[in-house]
């Protein structure tokens, strides 16, 4: 799961950073269809929703609440890229790379906490997540 996110990052990174010049329109015609497999990693990570969560109303807020990301995910989407950027997108490759990270430092600062890791690097972020997610700090 975690590999098929690899081909689109990286076509995604390949039209945004190519030069807008016409050598280079097949590579990012290329690049484009590098952009496909991101829906593999999306339905697997649905699927893998149930077998991770006990309890059914947990099982459902869950998938609600990953449902409602991937709505607000593309909404959100359809107005940072916008037609003025094009066709670098500069700062829409900025927005992406900012909310993956941020996701990337909260599914750290969970696993940290999942793991009772109170002094670790990420113990500020997680005595936050801690109080954001209901435990004690």
């Amino acid at each position: 799961m975690a590999f098929s996110t690899i081909p689109p990052f990286v076509g995604f990174l390949g039209m945004a950073l190519l030069p807008d010049r016409p050598e280079y329109k097949w590579t990012k015609w290329g690049c484009y269809f590098m952009t496909v497999p991101f829906v593999i990693s999306l339905f697997l990570a649905w699927s893998l929703i149930p077998s991770n969560t006990a309890g059914r109303t947990k099982k459902t807020l869950t998938s609600s609440f990953t449902f409602v990301g991937y709505c607000t995910g593309n909404m959100v989407g359809s107005q940072i890229f916008v037609a003025k950027d094009a066709p670098r997108c500069e700062f829409s490759l900025i927005c992406s790379n900012l909310s993956t990270d941020v996701s990337r430092e909260l599914m750290n600062c969970l696993k940290q906490t999942s793991l009772g890791l109170s002094a670790a690097p990420y113990a500020l972020a997680c005595n936050s997540c801690l109080l954001f997610v209901g435990g004690s700090s």
